[in-house]
């Protein structure tokens, strides 16, 4: 009976979510269109968008692109021109004599996941459709390798290694997700922010080992 009351607990919550999801992505329907021209118009493609007469010539000279480009890099100029990119404000004279080294720990964190990369994408969105949906979180990668272990009683050691596969980390920190409006689905179909939204779903691709992995995990 516990087993059958969590499995429909759990059936009950993707359930509401999916309502939720359908409810809020019904909700953005309006806005697709001009996000979708919007999107065309960046990349000098309005072929399918405008009627155009085709019996005459058309010069299409694509402007949105270059000022885009321009105001990007001065936002992120901005942005890195002077070190510390995020600046301590300590309240208390603790935090005081803690600053530096908290601001240099912050600072290598964000060099680690590429800040300055994930940022000029984060502004680009942001010019080019208004909005822009960030997610960090922290990760820890691994990837497979293989080891030899050897005998301790063996004289030959080359001869009596054995292959062993194991996990070895690559990479502990920091990482941004960035996600394009229409990938960003909140719980509320009025919500403007992450403050005024019970939760938001994100659109996001997944390797099919990921996806076995969280079934096998239930």
């Amino acid at each position: 009976m516990p087993e059958n009351n969590k499995k429909d607990r759990k059936q009950t919550l993707v359930d509401d979510t999916y309502n939720e999801y359908r409810i809020s992505s019904d909700s953005k329907q309006k806005y697709e269109n001009q996000w979708f021209r919007i999107y065309k118009m960046y990349n000098g493609s309005l072929d399918k968008i405008l009627n155009w007469d085709k019996r005459r010539p058309h010069i299409f000279v694509p402007k949105i692109f270059p000022l885009i480009e321009i105001e990007a890099a001065r936002y992120i100029i901005g942005l890195f021109q002077t070190p510390p990119f995020i600046k301590c404000d300590p309240r208390n004279a603790i935090g005081l004599e803690n600053k530096m080294s908290v601001q240099t720990v912050m600072e290598y964190y964000l060099q680690m996941a590429k800040i300055f990369k994930v940022m000029v994408e984060t502004v680009k969105i942001v010019l080019i459709y208004g909005t822009v949906g960030i997610v960090p979180s922290w990760v820890v990668k691994k990837r497979k390798v293989r080891k030899p272990i050897y005998s301790e009683s063996s004289e030959d050691k080359q001869k009596s290694a054995n292959m062993m596969e194991t996990y070895e980390e690559t990479y502990r920190g920091l990482e941004f997700s960035v996600y394009e409006p229409w990938a960003i689905f909140p719980f509320h179909p009025f919500a403007t922010d992450e403050n005024s939204a019970d939760a938001v779903i994100v659109e996001d691709y997944i390797s099919e080992n990921f996806y076995n992995q969280k079934v096998k995990a239930g």
